[in-house]
């Protein structure tokens, strides 16, 4: 007989925690029925060590479906909170932005960095440090292990793999629910946008956002997730086309500011969203103060 739709919500889903072989078991009986190769897109988050949990859940979900050729691609949607290569001009522009901020007679920490190391031959490359204290430890290695997926994906598996960053924006994660930093992190969000050239969005405009980077990752033989498009690094897969909000222009480091954000955030909140293009070219919906 035919189950209500209340009986069926009541069964439906699957732990990623628990049920973690079970999962992997299913897409696999269910991927190859698809007319075309799918796309595994892994867009999860928990609070504090489950954070890892349930990165390493989808990370295997993931490896044991590359590793039986059953998806075509992978998708993931970064924090800029991470480490990263910068695209080219980004030092540049943190260099300028800190050369006019009057934070830098505070000695306020550059988010510029010296060249890394490089063999004979190749290019100058920065790394940017976007790592943020509060997010603690579990955060970002739960991420580096979406980092380390993505990069085998493309350069070892030959996958087309969709890895951007998105910027800082007012998710319920973020700043409600069980998050004990949320009142922080909701004043850190209000107060980003004073500091020229950040700007934090509404959930709602950065999910479109990423979605239509996602299409165009998965859609266009050209795009920097297609394994056939040469890169200077593997590692540029995860900053070429970051929608990063102003943290990898910036002239201060973000983690430096972080106080600064919350403060002119309880003080002088910032709109979330730009709503004009000059609101877009300033870098902030108010006057900027650094």
């Amino acid at each position: 007989p035919a189950s209500s739709d209340e009986e069926i919500a009541a069964a439906a889903g699957a732990d990623l925690l628990t049920e973690t072989p079970e999962l992997a078991a299913w897409l696999a009986e269910t991927l190859p029925a698809l007319p075309k190769g799918a796309t595994v897109g892994t867009y999860t988050y928990l609070d504090g060590e489950l954070n890892v949990r349930i990165s390493l859940a989808c990370d295997l979900v993931c490896s044991s479906l590359v590793a039986k050729g059953l998806c075509a691609g992978l998708a993931f949607v970064q924090t800029p909170s991470q480490a990263f290569l910068l695209p080219a001009g980004c030092t540049e522009a943190c260099d300028e932005s800190y050369a006019s901020s009057y934070l830098r007679l505070l000695r306020y920490e550059p988010n510029a960095r010296p060249a890394a190391p490089v063999a004979d031959g190749e290019p100058t490359r920065h790394a940017h440090d976007g790592y943020v204290p509060m997010q603690g430890p579990n955060y970002a290695l739960a991420k580096a292990i979406n980092h380390w997926r993505a990069v085998l994906a493309r350069s070892r598996d030959g996958l087309t793999v969709s890895s951007n960053v998105a910027p800082a924006c007012r998710t319920a994660s973020m700043v409600a629910g069980d998050n004990k930093n949320a009142r922080a992190v909701a004043a850190a969000l209000a107060g980003m946008g004073n500091f020229r050239p950040m700007l934090v969005f509404n959930a709602e405009t950065v999910a479109v956002l990423m979605g239509m980077l996602l299409i165009h990752d998965v859609r266009n033989p050209a795009s920097v997730a297609s394994p056939s498009t040469p890169l200077g690094h593997p590692l540029e897969l995860l900053s070429a086309q970051a929608f990063h909000g102003g943290s990898f222009r910036v002239g201060v480091k973000p983690a430096a500011l972080g106080r600064l954000f919350a403060i002119t955030g309880f003080l002088f909140p910032s709109d979330p969203r730009p709503t004009s293009a000059g609101q877009l070219q300033r870098g902030s919906s108010a006057e900027s103060v650094a």
